[in-house]
């Protein structure tokens, strides 16, 4: 197992979730905000995966102040091209809670990875904001002591 802290300082999300997209057989993005600057970040990754098989889902906070309604319908298109795409948005019903996640599981046949902190799927969560982002990758089939 592999843990470390990603803040976009010494290394940007990018950087990171890219790769591991491109090589997951499993994506699940649930994010707060999303932009269509973030979506570019990891598009050609998405691409990738779901040409290799892949089953990808996004749930996405609709706050209509943050989350980019061309980057919605762009995963909404995603989903209607493809039965391995799925979208998913929270809106709430008050204004005293708002959805607020932002996790990253991916999985391929032999690695986990794990990403939860501060980073919204925005260009700047991804690339140039400070965030703290906790990174847990893992072989499956690794004994664990």
């Amino acid at each position: 197992m592999q843990i470390q802290i990603i803040d976009n300082v010494e290394q940007d999300m990018t950087s990171i979730l890219a790769p591991a997209i491109s090589v997951a057989s499993d994506v699940r993005i649930a994010v707060a905000y999303v932009s269509n600057g973030g979506l570019k970040q990891i598009i050609p990754s998405i691409k990738t995966a779901l040409n290799a098989g892949a089953y990808v889902e996004f749930l996405i906070g609709m706050d209509s102040r943050a989350t980019d309604p061309n980057a919605v319908r762009h995963l909404y298109d995603l989903s209607l091209s493809t039965n391995q795409a799925t979208l998913l948005c929270f809106a709430t019903r008050t204004s005293s809670a708002i959805y607020h996640p932002k996790m990253y599981l991916l999985r391929d046949s032999k690695i986990a990875t794990s990403i939860i902190g501060s980073s919204n799927l925005t260009k700047r969560g991804l690339k140039t904001n400070i965030e703290a982002n906790l990174v847990i990758t893992c072989d499956l089939y690794a004994e664990i002591v």
